[in-house]
């Protein structure tokens, strides 16, 4: 690559740079929220603050309150409003005499305010706590009535002359008296912020008041004997005036802790501000709270009956009550399933939200359970805890409004921090409040899913040793997990309770008590002792055998007697002595409950319920007994409806409903039904009832396939119209299109099939069976399953199913492959593609915007899904949709993520299923790979991020910044853990070791760092490179570090001692990318010379050079399996190479900005790209077939130009090449090479026989058109020449430099003729006028000027333009000239006065290129803004706008005859349209309502639309002949009715009326309807509307829409 292309791109990295720092500095624009713990509650449009008195950090009074120092203050008061001219320091806070307690706010004297602590001296420390006793004494002072006080002020009196006693005495007792002045000064603050209509809080104040006053009472007595000196001297009567001091300050301790609490408690007047968090859209669980109704009937949690648990609830009454710093936050109760522990629970959980009990502490709980979708899931605990604490702390409450993140994404650690951590730390001053501990209760932690309890408890437990939640305490309950019992075995005796542990005659003593309560017609009977003895401690087994003993109310005394005598005799007489060993008698109990209920069925009968009671409990979710009958598989539905009925009915002691579904009393029910061992062990009558859940997986997915085949369809839901939004249409969706049986069906068939296989428990004909029906599934019923899934919105799920079956199978034992249906090679891989195929596919569709309307999948996805054999399967069910024809580059695409900045970085997580990404504007994003949604944005750097990375075990993520540091975060929560800073220049690469123990980084400061990852301190630095370091990678194991740099080499180390090993030499620029193969043998290298290279590893020896690439390759990788290298480069494409040949097996195209990084998926079956574009891309691998040879630019194009006969079009380009194409077919004739530099004006001579090309490389070529020999060069100009033109007599050639000078030149002899000069900036175009005889130039200066072509003179310098002119053009009769603007602005001129005729404005940016139709009726304009307008060259009228660029239009011309227009543009097209449409017929704007349906008539003359009214508009005679299908409005009246035509045909008119959106709509034009979506790959090279050509090295794409049924006709799309 020459110097100046090399300076180029440093200048643009620099350009890059200062791109970054706007970036940055956009990113500290202050939040519009208040900042962190500001009391700032608005800020009006006059600059005048609205403080919220309750965040203030100023205290009323004094700074000396515990409770409101350091903006602890949970006030209810109105905000407080202070001027912009208010300086803060000359504020001051008080209260007026008048103000009442509860008023709601602060009286305030503005001009006085002060929000600095005031004084804190003796006089004012008394008189505010007098103050506080006065009111205290108002609100109680009916309680005076009878005492010796008649008023306030004489209980002062009595207190007045102690103070005056004690106040010169250093004392006891002074500073007792002291310390109740600062306790009443407390009251005093907080009197002010109660609502005094708080009735619970008037109790407690009138008995705080009265307790206060019997104290006074005695100090009173005391008085009245003698002076307060005296009796002070006397030591007993000392002692008891401390005594009396001693109980006001506890009782005032007490007092405050009451007021604080209760004012914390009170959120009632921050209804609005709950409004505004809009709290509901909290993912909370509503069924998680302890008092959560569960359903309408009985089932609700119950607390211990009363006199049970004594002893351990006051243990945990106790423990939970205890302020002291030295109690556990965290109570971890024990035992094994039944024993009681959710009782407990909820009887703690109970106590302490009775507000009648004391202080109701109790903020939140959770009770875990596996029955529930919500309750069962880990993801939902903090956001339920949170919701809670909301609702019952006004600090909380408002700390969560202040932190702001409510949206935090639903990893564990970032909930915790951001939910939970921020806002309560927040809400609490640093030093202890005074208010007592609250309390959390979590049940049943063991019965997360996916083992997330101990995960949860961890985090918990790490949160709370960092000190992170001080006032809050946990109970924790679970059984004895191993993960959890891990976790604890360091809790001290007094945080722990192991129910197992507790002595037997306490537990048996409290069961014997519950089942006298449960069964009081059985209280005497001597067998409930035997009963209480058989449960052994195992509270489960009294609570199910009193729902066996009398399962309804009306059961008689004799009837129970009876059962619990069955009950007995059928139990073992020996008792187990260990509560392990309980279990037996429980899975006894069970035994006889299964016994009862199936003991007396038929053969048949029992079979029916069983599978039935085996569908309830392996189902994934809990389902009715409708959805388990219809699972079962039996022809007979209902009746199989009536065996499930009757079956929850005979096991109503285990089951029970809810809201239409069934779910278990207790885990260890269905724990039993799956334990082959436990149930071997009880009577053999029922040993048949066993359920082995690996083969019930089998059967259960088996099913799902049947009643998928037998439900799924085309339009289940009956869509109306492919014109509508699924959100558009009234009750889209209900259980009489999608049955909950189908619902489950296709949510949980993977499931099954998964486990199932994974389990391997099936026997083998079952895994054929199963097999077979994926096989069947894939052929076409995916469609109709992904159709459901979208309406269902679970269309994301799709991906996640699909890659899970496809993990079985690849998992599945060879063993086991060769006995079932996979028996080879060949068939198993083409399961797995056709898996990989329909992943991809559902992906594909569900990140799309075509997913809002379901009837897209088929009109939109599958038309544009161009990938493998199972694809096109689908495709031949649906031939009515549009048809996407023309030459395709290949494709790989599947979906988009979009971010705010361009993308520097991309990394997948070691598991695949995240991608992180750095960005010029200094952040880090972490994305979920499947459904692009964002999970995380990591800020801190305050320069651009270079380079991302997971550790090996995806728990961090390293980045490097040209900020010059390199940060360490956490990949779950986002927190920063280190930042390494060393370096002196910016970081542009970092990576992990595979051992995850070192970091490496190279920089533009020459360096290589290696660093420790846990610490952060450097290790080694490597010192070799004599140009910044671009890229750094470690060797799979770990030996050897390879380096790439700007000084052209790579040089590779070893990674232990520094020592430098080899020193690769080869490319001849800047090396930018650098990595190893997974075996370590080889590196592979990409480079500003826009080649690839492959060395060896060892030797050092150049292997491969990789060719292909049009512009520098910015990143190289290996594929995990190291077949295949994939690159990115400036020129926006990625392409995959074959590592062992070299070969080029695909380019993937779509970006529209360079392509800066490339990663491979751990499994190498997608690619992620991210680019200067804003955007990353995922790809798929996998479509790596043959590579299409497609011809076109590679850069953007400059200039284009017909031949004057039309059959040829010239263009010139960014790339340095000029190419001539045939017009009509777009094939490449000729491609003439020789500039140097990107070719900036191309045009041919007026015979046509050559062609002239300007360049940036300064010089001016002819060339023979035909042949495309070089027929001269002109040199002699130093600057880039801009634009180049022929004489209409073909003897002189004329040019515009960036010198500031036109040059004339002869031709052939190429001697110059002229040197016109005057203008003061760079010319950017000239032209002949058509007699030959004047010359218009326009130049960056603004200006226009005509010069005489013969003499050089200058004749007129035409002003107006306010920005450089880039384009002038002659009229064909030479009267007129026209021009266009950098100032959006297109000028038509007099060319012989120099008067401005017309200024025409339409486009958003500036005009590149003007020119005139043949006849100068027209003027055509190429855009900055993409697009190309037509205009009437007499009126200035816009007649048409031309899109479907997507980059800026550089060039525009017309073809000899008028009939066409060719534009080139800098998205490296060239695009030619239809300039004969250009008449009024292209605008049809009369509608009055929505355009439902576009039509023909019988002779293709009309068109007609159905609104309110039919319109009919001529239709040109250019149009296309009428195809055969029509589009029509769902709620159209009759055809006849309408006077149209029943035989109404679509036609041309809807393929030349559409526009495209930037998302990738087709909309019918002039309106919002969607014809189809197409992704960014198709609409770059996609024909627009009047487009007839492009010539694309990406391809030539043209939309048919005429075989298409689309809007209330789309359901004819499929053929069965």
């Amino acid at each position: 690559m020459s110097n100046p292309q090399k300076s180029k791109r440093r200048a643009l990295k620099k350009m890059l740079h200062n791109v970054a720092d706007r970036f940055s500095a956009a990113s500290r624009i202050p939040s519009p929220l208040p900042q962190r713990g500001s009391n700032v509650h608005d800020i009006r449009s006059d600059g005048t603050q609205v403080l919220d008195a309750s965040a203030s950090n100023a205290t009323a009074f004094t700074d000396s309150s515990r409770a409101f120092e350091s903006g602890n203050s949970t006030s209810s008061q109105s905000p407080v409003v202070v001027s912009p001219k208010m300086g803060h320091a000359d504020a001051q806070v008080g209260v007026r005499d008048h103000a009442e307690p509860g008023s709601g706010g602060i009286t305030v004297d503005v001009t006085h305010i002060n929000l600095t602590p005031t004084d804190n001296g003796q006089s004012h420390l008394a008189k505010s706590a007098w103050h506080g006793m006065q009111m205290l004494l108002k609100m109680a002072e009916k309680l005076l009535e009878g005492t010796p006080f008649n008023a306030p002020i004489a209980v002062f009196n009595v207190l007045i002359g102690l103070e005056n006693a004690v106040s010169d005495n250093k004392d006891a007792l002074h500073e007792l008296y002291t310390q109740t002045q600062k306790r009443l000064e407390v009251v005093n603050a907080g009197l002010m912020e109660i609502d005094n209509k708080d009735t619970k809080f008037g109790a407690i104040t009138e008995e705080f008041a009265q307790s206060l006053i019997k104290k006074i009472l005695e100090l009173k007595a005391m008085s009245e004997t003698s002076t307060w000196k005296k009796i002070l001297e006397n030591e007993q009567d000392n002692a008891k005036v401390q005594k009396i001091f001693k109980q006001i300050d506890k009782e005032t301790e007490h007092f405050i802790l009451q007021m604080n609490f209760n004012m914390d408690r009170n959120i009632s007047s921050l209804h609005d501000l709950i409004a505004r968090l809009e709290l509901h859209n909290l993912h909370h669980s509503h069924r998680a709270p302890y008092n959560a109704i569960l359903n309408d009937a009985t089932v609700v949690r119950a607390p211990c009956i009363e006199g049970t648990r004594v002893r351990i609830l006051k243990q945990l009454y106790e423990w939970a009550g205890d302020s002291s710093p030295t109690s556990p936050q965290v109570f971890w109760l024990t035992g094994p399933a039944g024993s009681g522990k959710s009782t407990i629970a909820c009887s703690v959980a109970e106590h302490f939200d009775d507000e009648n009990r004391g202080l109701n502490i109790l903020q939140a709980s959770f009770f875990c359970s596996r029955q529930f979708e919500d309750t069962r899931s880990r993801a939902n605990i903090i956001p339920t805890l949170v919701y809670q604490l909301a609702h019952h702390s006004k600090s909380f409450l408002q700390s969560l409004f202040a932190v702001n993140k409510l949206d935090s994404v639903n990893t564990l650690g970032k909930q915790m921090t951001d939910l939970l951590v921020e806002p309560w730390q927040l809400s609490t001053s640093k030093e202890s409040r005074n208010l007592p501990p609250y309390l959390v209760v979590i049940d049943a932690l063991d019965e997360i899913a996916d083992h997330g309890g101990p995960v949860f408890l961890q985090e918990l437990l790490l949160t709370i040793e960092k000190g992170a939640l001080h006032g809050l305490k946990f109970l924790v309950t679970s059984r004895p997990d191993p993960n959890i019992v891990e976790l604890c075995k360091s809790f001290s005796s007094e945080a722990v309770c192991h129910l197992h542990d507790v002595d037997t005659d306490e537990v048996n003593e409290d069961i014997l008590i519950y089942l006298k309560d449960k069964l009081p017609a059985l209280e005497n009977e001597i067998e409930l002792v035997t009963l209480m003895q058989q449960a052994n401690g195992l509270f489960i087994y009294a609570s199910t055998a009193v729902k066996y003993i009398s399962p309804r109310r009306d059961l008689t005394n004799k009837n129970q007697k009876k059962r619990m005598k069955q009950l007995l005799d059928r139990s073992p007489s020996q008792q187990p002595h260990h509560p392990v060993e309980a279990t037996l008698q429980i899975d006894v109990l069970y035994s006889q409950i299964l016994y009862e209920a199936f003991a007396k069925l038929e053969k048949d009968e029992i079979q029916a319920r069983l599978v039935i009671l085996w569908n309830l409990l392996c189902a994934e979710e809990r389902i009715s007994p409708i959805v388990a009958a219809r699972l079962s598989g039996s022809d007979d539905e209902k009746d199989m409806e009536e065996c499930a009925e009757y079956l929850i009915e005979s096991l109503h002691a285990v089951l029970y409903a809810k809201e239409g579904k069934i779910f278990w009393y207790h885990a260890s029910f269905p724990d039993f039904i799956f334990t082959p061992e436990r149930f071997n062990k009880t009577n053999p009558i029922i040993s048949s009832l066993f359920c082995n859940m690996g083969q019930h997986h089998s059967f259960l997915a088996h099913q799902c396939f049947q009643i998928m085949k037998s439900e799924l369809c085309f339009n289940i839901c009956g869509h109306p119209s492919s014109f509508l939004l699924d959100k558009e249409v009234p009750e889209l969706v209900n259980e009489d299109k999608i049955s909950e049986t189908l619902k489950y069906c296709c949510v949980y068939w993977s499931s099954h099939w998964s486990s199932c296989i994974a389990q391997a428990q099936a026997t083998h004909n079952e895994i054929n069976i199963l097999y077979d029906d994926l096989h069947d599934f894939l052929l076409v019923r995916i469609l109709f399953w992904i159709e459901v899934m979208n309406l269902l919105q679970c269309a994301q799920r799709c991906k996640f199913m699909l890659w899970k079956v496809r993990q079985c199978i690849e998992m599945t034992s060879p063993d086991t492959l060769t006995r079932v249906w996979i028996n080879n090679d060949t068939l198993e891989n083409s399961l797995i593609n056709d898996i990989t195929e329909a992943a991809n596919f559902a992906m594909y569709f569900s990140n799309s915007p075509a997913c809002l309307s379901t009837p897209h999948l088929y009109i939109s996805a599958l038309p544009t899904w161009q990938h493998s054999a199972i694809s096109e399967k689908w495709k031949e069910k649906f031939s009515s949709v549009p048809a996407i024809k023309g030459s395709r580059g290949q494709t790989g695409f599947i979906s988009e993520i979009k971010q705010k900045a361009p993308v520097i970085s991309v990394a997948f997580s070691p598991d695949g299923t995240h991608i992180v990404s750095g960005s010029l504007d200094n952040t880090i994003h972490v994305w979920n790979s499947s459904s692009g949604a964002e999970l995380l944005q990591m800020t801190g750097h305050t320069g651009s991020v270079s380079s991302v990375a997971f550790s090996p075990n995806g728990t961090h993520i390293v980045s490097g910044s040209w900020d010059n540091t390199i940060c360490i975060w956490d990949s779950s929560t986002g927190a920063e853990l280190l930042q390494l800073a060393g370096h002196t220049g910016p970081i542009n690469s970092v990576a992990f070791s595979p051992d995850g123990t070192h970091i490496i980084s190279g920089s533009q400061g020459t360096t290589i760092h290696v660093w420790d990852s846990s610490t952060g301190a450097e290790v080694l630095q490597l010192t070799g490179h004599a140009d910044g370091v671009n890229s750094v990678a470690f060797s799979p194991d770990g030996t050897h570090i390879v380096s790439g740099s700007w000084d052209n080499t790579i040089r590779v180390w070893d990674s232990s001692s520094a020592a430098e090993l080899l020193h690769l030499t080869g490319h001849t620029d800047g090396v930018y990318s650098v990595a190893f193969s997974p075996d370590g043998k080889h590196i592979v290298s990409g480079s500003e010379d826009n080649t690839i290279h492959v060395w060896d590893s060892t030797t050092g020896a150049e292997l491969l050079q990789l060719t292909g690439h049009t512009d520098g390759v910015n990143s190289v990788t290996f594929s995990p399996d190291g077949t295949y290298i994939v690159s990115g480069s400036w020129d926006k494409t990625i392409c995959m190479w074959d590592s062992s040949t070299g070969a080029e097996l695909l380019q993937l195209t779509g970006h529209t900005g360079c392509v800066s990084s490339v990663a491979f998926s751990p499994d190498g079956t997608h690619i992620a790209s991210g680019s200067l574009d804003n955007n990353i891309h995922v790809w798929n691998s996998s479509s790596a077939a043959e590579l299409l040879q497609m011809t076109g630019h590679t850069d953007g194009v400059n200039s284009v130009a017909f031949s004057p006969d039309g059959t040829h079009i010239v263009s010139g380009s960014w790339d340095s090449t000029i190419c001539v194409w045939d017009s009509s077919t777009g094939a490449e004739l000729l491609q003439l090479a020789g500039h140097t530099g990107p070719v900036n004006s191309v045009a041919f001579s007026p015979d046509g026989t050559h062609i002239i090309s300007g360049s940036q490389g300064t010089t001016i070529h002819v060339w023979d058109s035909s042949t495309g020999a070089e027929v001269l060069q002109l040199t002699g100009q130093t600057h880039p020449v801009n634009s180049v033109s022929f004489s209409p007599d073909g003897t002189h050639i004329i040019s515009g430099s960036d010198d500031n000078t036109v040059h004339v030149w002869n031709f052939p002899t190429g001697a110059e003729f002229l040197q016109l000069t005057g203008h003061t900036g760079p010319i950017n175009s000239v032209a002949f006028s058509p007699d030959g005889t004047h010359i218009v130039s326009g130049s960056w200066d603004k200006t226009i000027r005509v010069w005489d072509s013969s003499t050089g003179a200058e004749l007129l310098q035409l002003t107006g333009h306010t920005g450089s002119v880039n384009s002038v053009a002659f009229s064909p009769d030479g009267t007129h000239i026209v021009s266009g603007s950098e100032d959006n602005t297109i000028h038509v001129w007099d060319s012989s006065t120099g008067a401005e005729l017309l200024q025409l404005t339409g486009h958003t940016d500036g005009v590149n290129s003007v020119t005139l139709s043949p006849d100068g009726t027209h003027i055509v304009s190429g855009s900055w803004d993409k697009t190309i307008c037509m205009w009437d060259s007499s009126t200035g009228a816009e007649l048409l706008q031309l899109t479907g660029h997507t980059g800026c239009v550089s060039s525009v011309a017309f073809s000899p005859d008028g009939t066409h227009l060719v534009s080139g543009s800098w998205d490296n097209t060239i695009h030619v349209w239809d300039s004969s449409t250009s008449a009024e017929l292209l605008q049809l704007t009369d509608h009055m309502g929505t355009v439902n349906s576009v039509a023909y008539s019988h002779d293709a003359t009309h068109t007609g639309s159905r609104d309110t009214m039919v319109h009919v508009c001529n239709v040109s005679p250019h149009a296309e002949q009428p195809p055969n299908a029509y589009i029509k409005s769902h709620n159209a009246s009759p055809p006849a009715q309408q006077g149209i035509s029943t035989n109404i045909l679509t036609t041309g008119l809807v393929n030349s009326h559409w526009y495209s959106t930037t998302d990738g709509w087709i909309n019918l034009k002039n309106t919002n309807q969607h014809l189809m979506w197409v992704p960014s790959d198709i609409l770059q090279v996609l024909r627009h509307p009047h487009n007839h050509l492009i010539i694309s090295k990406n391809g030539d794409l043209s939309l048919d829409l005429s075989p298409a049924n689309l809007g209330t006709e789309w359901v004819q799309c499929y053929t069965d």
